[in-house]
């Protein structure tokens, strides 16, 4: 019942990302309030190559994401959006002794859903606010309760044409835990070809990060950043520890290659290593059952966008 409640998540995020596609083939190019409405889509493959683990045995991943986001502007100062994401990543471990050798997850799906609200206060002040819901398991979980909401409030200020900074809260709630977090952004134009910024949603970790780059010239650009990564999912109901949670966490750094191409198309190649990688399971009452650290872990990963 479980997997068929999965493909049906797989399913719908499917569709609405080929409606959207629809949508900017056919539909209206400008919105109500006389602008044209932005849209994206990306696809990310990854691979995390075979890497020990320190307590004994060895793993490795290979994953694929699908994103898609509208953002329309629907007065001279607020605008609404709303994004769509799917990930699946798959984990094969040889002999870990943390679990016994048996393998503590395989098969993992991320499904989410968000929408947008950013208003202008004026030339400098912005304000975003981004709720969402999703779901984190594997796909004989329960699915009420891999479900995850949450959101994102937060200001930002342009300093001057070259710099934003800004600050916010971000709120989780669900897979057995609570959380809140600051959130951190920043756009400084260095200069014309250097830049520091956060991370895009498109990359292989997300944008709880940061990243300087260069551009080399109106098609090529390269950067180094690094990232916070901790993920909760729900276990399988029949698995080394049913009904209980995964977390994986660890640092990724990276190098990053990346060439524009015409018509909003623009492919990005990573590749890095994860550091202080850690591995920890729960029971389904919350309570810790095993864990271990993990070697540094390298991977390489492409993502393939387009934007207009």
């Amino acid at each position: 019942m479980n997997i068929r409640r999965m493909k049906w998540s797989i399913f719908l995020v499917l569709f609405c990302t080929a409606a959207g596609i629809f949508g900017i083939a056919f539909g209206p190019e400008k919105t109500h309030a006389g602008e044209p409405a932005e849209y994206s889509a990306a696809i990310t493959s990854a691979h995390q190559f075979r890497t020990d683990l320190d307590c004994g045995g060895r793993y490795d991943m290979s994953g694929i994401a699908l994103r898609s986001s509208v953002t329309k502007p629907v007065t001279e100062r607020v605008s609404v959006g709303f994004g769509l994401a799917y990930a699946y990543e798959e984990y094969d471990f040889k002999n870990p002794a943390f679990t016994m050798g048996v393998s503590p997850w395989s098969e993992l799906h991320h499904v989410q859903g968000s929408f947008l609200y950013a208003r202008m206060f004026d030339n400098q002040w912005k304000l975003t606010v981004s709720p969402s819901l999703g779901y984190a398991g594997e796909s004989d979980a329960d699915t009420s309760d891999s479900l995850v909401w949450g959101g994102v409030v937060s200001f930002t200020k342009q300093v001057n044409p070259n710099l934003v900074i800004g600050a916010g809260i971000g709120y989780s709630d669900g897979v057995d835990k609570r959380s809140v977090m600051p959130v951190v952004m920043i756009q400084w134009d260095v200069s014309a070809n250097l830049s520091l910024a956060n991370t895009p949603s498109t990359s292989p970790w997300g944008p709880a990060g940061l990243e300087l780059s260069y551009r080399i010239d109106d098609g090529w650009t390269i950067g180094t950043g690094v990232a916070w990564h901790e993920r909760r999912f729900r276990l399988d109901e029949d698995g080394f520890s049913p009904g209980g949670v995964g977390i994986i966490s660890g640092v990724p750094g990276w190098l990053r290659i990346s060439r524009s191409f015409s018509r909003g198309w623009n492919v990005d190649i990573y590749s890095g290593a994860v550091f202080s990688g850690e591995f920890r399971v729960e029971d389904a009452a919350g309570m810790w059952v095993t864990g271990t650290d993990c070697s540094t872990a390298p991977f390489i990963s492409g993502v393939v966008s387009i934007s207009f």
